[in-house]
């Protein structure tokens, strides 16, 4: 069993007195404190806004109770007193407000990460916007990665701003972007391989049965999916909310960890119900390109600054989906049965590969759509004709039936948000105040996912002795992701 706690919106501001004013609450972190005395974690999880303001002196009273003790008066001290390795952290806007607690409103919006940075010297966010970490007992793994999903870069850099852009653009809202999904994916890839290393050990890397195998898990500040009958709030949204969870998707997850409503919610989705054509066809075409020796890529092209990916190789297998939204007049999967024969032909004769892939283009493509160049549709034929021979050809397209296989079933596939209440905040405005706890257990194929959540009591001023519990289970298709061939 592996144990995670999680924790959000703690809102430290200066001060450490119990009697005084400040904007998180030592009651609620002598709590959280006392709860955790009780409980052995494999790792302790903070999904953002760990200050109020983002000045030094907050995240550094924040960093203190995270990982040693501070007085508070009357002979008492609080604090968690836990080791770097046993924890992941992710900054919220909050924590990039860089302002002063009384400071103007037009200051309230996200500036820059290097107080944090500065504070945070293990749990740093660098210019990839993410970081990976791996729990592994007894043959099976928990794989976590840490997104920035409030910053995505030093905001007092203009040359990155979008033209006629408003400040209010930055303010608390969420944006993902192609860096980070390509970043993702990289990775993943690397772990199907068996070659993505430890997060602390560069000379060692993870088994690719064990990380394919693997709960993965994704924690950001910034939830994806509104709660269940909630109403949506401007200020609060994820930017390109279903874009960002296909990509997401594309990289395996099982659960998104996450915060920043100061609301408690734990909703379980399915992946049909958010993936489109296009989606599915990008996922299908990544287990393709996998499986000939080319990395995978997200859905779209260009990030909000007009970006462009160069790898061109990349490109040419994912101009073949470019625009399938192309709606079907029923619902069946005729178009992924045609793809499959394309992988088919693309595999037993090369050269047929780029007729069948520029007729299955212009059938789905929608107007507007890039233009698909002979010479890149020729990167693609002398990848397959050069980098693979007879052998690997022919496993390959035995192999492209489980990847259709595994993309049919995705329909049904789970996806859960746990989004936690803030965990310390002292205004009492907003009354959802919560710890999350979750007991992950390997099933013979999937995985059982317990949830405890403790609620404060605001009569009692304490958290409730006995938490509310849910337990989703997890059935992974071991045929979802395969091996690459070369």
């Amino acid at each position: 069993m592996f144990n995670i706690a999680h924790l959000s919106d703690l809102h430290f501001s200066v001060g450490a007195y119990q009697e005084s004013s400040h904007s998180h609450s030592i009651s609620h972190l002598k709590g959280i404190e006392a709860i955790l005395a009780n409980e052995n974690m494999d790792k302790v999880i903070f999904s953002g806004d760990i200050s109020d303001c983002g000045d030094p002196d907050s995240l550094l009273r924040a960093w203190q109770w995270i990982f040693e003790s501070f007085p508070i008066g009357k002979g008492d001290r609080t604090g968690l007193n836990l080791n770097a390795n046993d924890v992941g952290i992710v900054p919220g806007n909050h924590d990039a407000w860089n302002a002063s607690r009384h400071g103007k409103f037009i200051d309230r919006r996200q500036s820059s990460l290097k107080n944090y940075n500065s504070v945070f010297i293990d749990h740093q966010i660098n210019e990839e916007g993410c970081y990976y970490d791996w729990i592994e007992k007894d043959g099976k793994g928990v794989y976590i990665v840490y997104a920035d999903s409030s910053l995505l870069g030093d905001h007092s850099d203009t040359t990155k701003k979008v033209p006629g852009s408003s400040c209010f653009e930055d303010i608390a809202k969420g944006k993902f972007s192609i860096n980070q999904s390509e970043c993702l994916l990289e990775w993943h890839d690397l772990g199907l391989l068996g070659k993505l290393p430890l997060p602390n050990n560069a000379e060692t890397v993870i088994d690719k049965s064990i990380f394919t195998n693997s709960m993965k898990i994704l924690v950001m500040h910034h939830y994806i999916f509104e709660p269940f009958n909630e109403n949506s709030e401007y200020l609060l949204r994820l930017k390109a909310r279903d874009k960002v969870f296909r990509n997401i998707a594309l990289s395996d997850f099982d659960l998104l960890l996450c915060g920043h409503k100061h609301f408690l919610s734990f909703n379980k989705h399915t992946y049909g119900h958010h993936f489109d054509k296009r989606a599915t066809n990008r996922y299908v075409m990544n287990c393709f390109r996998r499986n000939i020796g080319i990395h995978s890529l997200p859905l779209q092209y260009a990030d909000d600054y007009g970006s462009k990916l160069t790898r061109n190789l990349s490109k040419a297998i994912n101009i073949l989906i470019k625009g399938l939204k192309k709606e079907a007049t029923n619902h069946s999967d005729e178009y992924i049965d045609e793809l499959l024969s394309i992988l088919h032909t693309g595999s037993d004769n090369p050269r047929e590969f780029r007729k069948k892939i520029e007729e299955y283009a212009r059938k789905y493509a929608t107007s507007g759509g890039e233009e698909i160049t002979k010479e890149e549709i020729r990167e693609i034929q002398k990848r397959i004709t050069i980098g693979l021979d007879a052998v690997d050809r022919k496993k390959l397209s035995l192999q492209a039936n489980k990847i259709m296989a595994s993309a049919k079933k995705l329909k049904n596939r789970t996806f859960l948000q746990s989004m936690s209440g803030s965990s310390a905040k002292s205004s009492t405005s907003n009354a959802d105040r919560t710890i999350c706890f979750y007991a992950l257990t390997p099933q013979k194929e999937g995985w059982c996912l317990d949830n405890r959540t403790y609620y404060w009591d605001w009569s009692k001023n304490c958290f409730q002795d006995t938490p509310s519990e849910a337990k989703e289970i997890f059935y992974k298709n071991p045929t979802r992701q395969n091996d690459a061939i070369s």
